[in-house]
């Protein structure tokens, strides 16, 4: 595995945790334990055996808040002693948009009107808790130029602190964390005077009243929206990682605003990067490629400056978003959304310490999605066991066509699954109109499920793509697999389709001897670009008359995508929202 020796003295790994304000993980606070305290050796009293691995599975939900007039979106979590605080943005079509924020018990059994604490925003807000106060940072547009602002609300029903109104050119924040006594806050300084407008990504030290604390840091410099980063404590200081193209930029500052040290991680084309940290165990959850095909890998790093693990959890179709990473006892929790809008997916999944699933990932949500921002999630161990909380903003069970609505799930420890196990999930074949589903595991392979309806178990556990169902059973035993473009005869697909909805392929196929025929493999290739394969499993011959297989297209991003086949196959895709009402019609090749 490559080496990237720069990560220990960049990340200062035996000091980081988690950013926004809460404890420092149980396990975390052992990372500062010598390596050499750590025997390998068996001990005299080998002590109780270790608690069996779990995953995580939901427990409890809360409705926490809705608006008539407006949607609740852009959620940001953070653990506040014990309780949950929620800052969310409510973007109110009859009065100006401001930041809201409630906060619900660690049960999920109570929460609190949600009440203003950003006036006249532009956008979402970031929070992070000092221990007796909530700090914010938001943008805000009261009649005029937009600003970035910051104030401190005293506990969670206290009075509002002070505004800290920053120049016009500060733009939307990113992301703020507090340790000792500062605030690490980074965001976005807009430049219109130039054409096309850039944006820098800025990065630096506040007080408790906003002040700054040396000189703030350029971190990214780019064409208007700009470039995002993320944020980690440390013993001495802050840690802020972001992506570029030629890889991650990671930029360590002392609490005075003094930079520590700098390095770049070889990760190319890199974007936004989520990071946790456990004990010796370094997690980078990043978006890599395109806009429209953007893909989701998982990194872990161990202590000895090694790659454990790389595991692509995404392949681009469909596009992957607002990845999050939070350290658990049993290993990491990832959350991530899939697709574009209006229809998205919000995904979960446990993974071991080494990065390795432990179970097949979870649809955390799937529908309506059009306000600002992804889910947010936030980890408690200790006090509350091995516990995962997450704000989603989605419509509510009872209007699915209606604004969306704030909602709080709370995810605790589990039996593993086993992955390797079939899912329960059949088509239901009809002479009307069929759908894709999704693709289930059949104990061997990944099939797509086809038909009018599905019946089984596992029909809410499917996923869109075979590179996803794939992912989560990289272990499984599996039969040997080898391209068969040779077999390929023709292809028919829809040429009108719905963005963020799988549909159905046709693929002629030479017939196959002894063995089933081949499956299809569609993976993006380049922006708006969509590679189709074959591939046969096991010891046989294709050679026989040509026969139709079904397959699956992907769910796609708005826009025209073209479908390359082997050879000189080439098909033209439009994908439409919904309410465009796409009319489909079967083109073939």
């Amino acid at each position: 595995m490559r080496a990237h020796p720069a990560i220990l003295a960049a990340l200062a790994l035996s000091g980081c945790y988690l950013s926004h304000g809460r404890d420092a993980p149980a396990a975390a606070r052992d990372a500062s334990v010598p390596d050499d305290a750590r025997s390998d050796a068996e001990p005299d009293d080998a002590g109780p055996p270790p608690p069996p691995r779990c995953a995580l599975a939901p427990t409890a939900e809360l409705f926490v808040a809705s608006h008539p007039d407006g949607s609740m979106s852009a959620p940001d979590l953070v653990r506040a002693g014990d309780r949950l605080a929620l800052v969310m943005f409510l973007s109110d079509t009859v009065r100006h948009p401001v930041v809201v924020m409630s906060h619900a018990d660690l049960g999920l059994t109570e929460v609190t009107e949600p009440r203003r604490v950003g006036e006249e925003s532009h956008g979402w807000a970031e929070a992070a808790w000092t221990g007796d106060a909530l700090g914010l940072c938001w943008n805000a547009d009261p009649g005029g130029p937009s600003a970035l602002r910051f104030r401190e609300v005293e506990g969670l029903d206290g009075p509002l602190g002070p505004r800290r109104d920053f120049a016009p050119e500060d733009g939307s924040c990113l992301d703020l964390a507090y340790a000792d006594g500062r605030y690490a806050m980074i965001w976005r300084r807009l430049d219109f005077d130039v054409d096309p407008a850039q944006v820098a990504t800025m990065f630096a030290i506040i007080d408790r009243s906003g002040e700054l604390v040396g000189e703030p840091i350029v971190l990214a410099r780019a064409d208007y929206p700009g470039v995002s980063a993320s944020l980690l404590t440390t013993e001495e200081g802050f840690v802020s990682l972001t992506g570029l193209e030629d890889g991650v930029r990671v930029v360590a500052l002392r609490r005075d605003g003094g930079v520590l040290r700098e390095t770049t991680l070889p990760i190319e084309g890199a974007g936004y990067t989520a990071a946790a940290l456990r004990g010796d165990r370094l997690a980078l959850l990043s978006l890599e490629g395109p806009t429209e095909t953007r893909r989701l890998v998982l990194r872990v790093f161990e202590r000895g400056e090694r790659l454990l693990h790389e595991r692509v959890i995404e392949d681009g179709a469909p596009s992957a978003s607002y990845p999050r990473v939070v350290a658990r006892p049993e290993g990491f929790a990832l959350l991530w959304a899939q697709g574009s809008r209006p229809t998205y997916r919000a995904m979960i999944l446990s993974v071991d310490p080494d990065g390795r699933p432990l179970g097949p990932r979870r649809v955390l949500h799937e529908g309506q999605h059009s306000g600002y921002g992804g889910p947010s999630m936030v980890s408690v161990d200790g006090d509350v066991d091995d516990a995962v909380f997450v704000a989603t903003s989605r419509p509510p069970p009872d209007s699915p066509g209606a604004r969306e609505a704030m909602h709080l799930e709370r995810w605790d420890c589990a039996p593993v699954e086993d992955a390797c196990e079939a899912q329960d999930a059949s088509p239901v074949r009809c002479d009307g109109e069929e759908r894709v589903f999704g693709f289930a595991w059949t104990g061997e392979s990944c099939a797509p499920v086809i038909g009018c309806e599905c019946v089984g178990e596992d029909c809410d556990a499917l996923v869109p793509t075979r590179g996803a169902c794939e992912s989560d059973r990289e272990a499984c035993p599996a039969p040997r697999c080898e391209t068969a473009d040779d077999a390929y005869v023709g292809l028919c697909a829809s040429n009108d389709v719905e963005a963020g909805r799988a549909t159905t392929l046709w693929v002629d196929a030479l017939r196959c001897d002894r063995c089933a025929p081949p499956t299809c493999r569609v993976t993006p290739s380049g922006p708006g670009t969509l590679a189709l394969h074959l591939e046969q499993c096991g010891d046989c011959v294709c050679d026989g008359r040509p026969e139709t297989i079904e397959c699956a297209l992907p769910p796609l991003a708005p826009g025209t995508w073209t479908l390359e086949g082997p050879g000189a196959a080439r098909l033209t895709i439009t994908a439409r929202p919904y309410w465009e009402r796409p009319t489909p019609e079967r083109v073939c090749e």
